[in-house]
């Protein structure tokens, strides 16, 4: 969910330093799956068929993104650590951050509110407006499910944007007068203590037996950005030394089994672990704290590819066509679409979505699932372009002239 950048002149097989040309594909792939996701619970077929277990794992591409603002977010700070340059300007990241997620956010949380959910005024305290509008609705205990379902990721998102400047400056006070070698293999270090933090955190909240919503917390969740700091680190390790370079040729290689790993250990995870296949259920904490790391793990099989693999290998080719990059581009605004538009489509459709998770049986006739897939995500599409164009993109071109450390005004 992070905005798309420009090739450079002279980017070089594998990436420069700010251009990875199949990121937005990924990006494609990480809302598909968790778009599939949902089909699968508001359809019933997540519960009802055999592809249930495998559906119920397609929200994997949450961490996927995760991973993603991982490595993007922290790739200009690894490179000025390592170099001993400045880093980059915490206000006007926190700017930039800031008008990349709220105003697109505001638009379709407005429009779920006013045009969708019309009853939820009725029902929702005063106080839920607020919380949502201003991502804080993973924080209370009951907060989550008021506004856009799918928005607590954002709340993830928009507390590692505050943290990150200063796991930066932490990480630069680490290692200053180090070579940089040793530089890139403390920061490294620092991602499996991160690694730790957040096992050790989502342990206690579920022997506890806390609110599941703190497991949605930062410190429940920072493993997955984790992921992407490290590969932030190595690939800018491997642009400064010959040792760095050897940790990148061992990741470039053989991206489409990458891949296919990945959806072993989601097979794994759904039809091995037997978890439950909803929100509110919990299998045994141990349990849980399996299906987190091996939703991991998928994240790093999947994001190291697009990264590291040359952008002539079959994989990095398929990710960068014309429809994956442009797919990738309204990834955002997608994401925040998709669930509205599913549930619209039951409304309309005077069809009940299956919100009681963990029903039985359920019936679905074959027609109606294809108009389901086939109508929400042509609609989805729609609204994420106009969204992006009239939204997204005004505010990004908006906060690179104007507030700190703009350049022009």
């Amino acid at each position: 969910m992070i905005a798309p950048v420009q090739r450079p002149s002279g980017a070089s097989a594998v990436g420069s330093a700010s251009w990875f040309p199949a990121v937005d594909g990924l990006r494609a792939v990480a809302a598909g799956l968790v778009f599939v996701h949902h089909l699968g619970f508001f359809s019933g077929a997540t519960f009802s068929s055999s592809a249930g277990g495998l559906l119920d794992t397609f929200d994997v591409g949450v961490p996927v993104f995760f991973a993603l603002s991982g490595f993007l977010l922290f790739r200009p700070q690894a490179a000025a650590i390592l170099d001993d340059a400045r880093l980059a300007d915490p206000l006007r990241f926190w700017w930039r951050r800031a008008l990349r997620i709220f105003p697109a956010y505001w638009v379709v949380l407005t429009a779920v509110y006013v045009l969708l959910r019309p009853e939820v005024s009725t029902l929702a305290p005063v106080r839920e407006y607020w919380i949502h509008y201003l991502l804080l609705q993973i924080y209370p205990s009951d907060g989550v499910f008021w506004g856009i379902s799918q928005a607590w990721t954002l709340a993830v998102e928009v507390s590692f944007y505050l943290v990150l400047p200063f796991l930066a400056m932490g990480a630069r006070r680490l290692v200053i007068g180090r070579p940089t070698s040793q530089r890139a293999l403390l920061m490294l270090a620092g991602c499996g203590g991160l690694m730790i933090l957040s096992v050790a955190w989502r342990m206690l909240a579920m022997r506890q037996d806390w609110s599941f919503n703190t497991t949605l917390w930062l410190l429940g969740t920072v493993d997955y950005f984790a992921i992407g700091i490290a590969l932030a680190v190595v690939h800018a390790w491997s642009q400064r030394r010959p040792v760095g370079d050897r940790v990148r040729a061992a990741l470039e290689h053989s991206g489409w089994w990458w891949w296919l790993a990945a959806l072993g250990v989601l097979v794994f995870i759904g039809y091995q672990l037997d978890l439950p296949r909803d929100a509110e259920g919990r299998g045994l904490w141990h349990f849980e704290l399996y299906r987190q790391f091996g939703y991991g793990l998928v994240a790093f099989l999947l994001v190291v590819p697009p990264i590291f693999s040359p952008v002539t290998s079959s994989l990095s080719r398929a990710l960068q066509t014309r429809p994956m990059v442009w797919l990738g581009t309204l990834s955002y605004s997608f994401y925040l679409w998709h669930t509205a538009v599913i549930e619209e489509w039951f409304q309309l459709t005077d069809r009940t979505p299956i919100f009681a998770w963990g029903l039985g049986e359920i019936s679905f006739p074959s027609l109606a699932l294809a108009s389901l897939v086939v109508v929400s995500f042509t609609v989805t599409v729609a609204l994420s372009w106009l969204t992006y164009r009239f939204v997204e993109r005004p505010a990004l071109a908006w906060s690179r002239r104007h507030g700190p450390g703009a350049t022009s005004t």
